[in-house]
């Protein structure tokens, strides 16, 4: 399991964890037809998408603690993953998207 503190893992870090070279973790991953990046990210905005509509932080706080330099930015993110930039998900019940 990832150090749930460390908010956007590197390869190298996550590597080590699983006791592989950063290659060998590639290769593994492209194998099954992924890569570290995709995973990486998706993981980064599903967890901000449950602080979002958690509604307890605010949004430029949670885009930072996701690795984001700017709320903008992690707003276009989210709008082309899930449809719907930072402030859609406030506006939504939970589970509407």
């Amino acid at each position: 399991m990832l150090n749930a503190r460390r908010v956007c893992a590197d390869l190298g870090f996550v590597a080590d964890r699983v006791g592989s070279s950063r290659r060998g973790l590639q290769r593994a991953l492209a194998l099954q037809g992924a890569s570290f990046s995709t995973l990486r990210d998706e993981e980064r905005l599903g967890r901000a998408r449950l602080l979002l509509e958690a509604g307890e932080n605010p949004i430029g706080e949670i885009a930072t603690g996701r690795g984001y330099a700017e709320a903008a930015a992690f707003s276009r993110a989210l709008r082309k993953r899930f449809g719907v930039g930072s402030r859609g998900f406030r506006r939504q019940p939970v589970g509407e998207t």
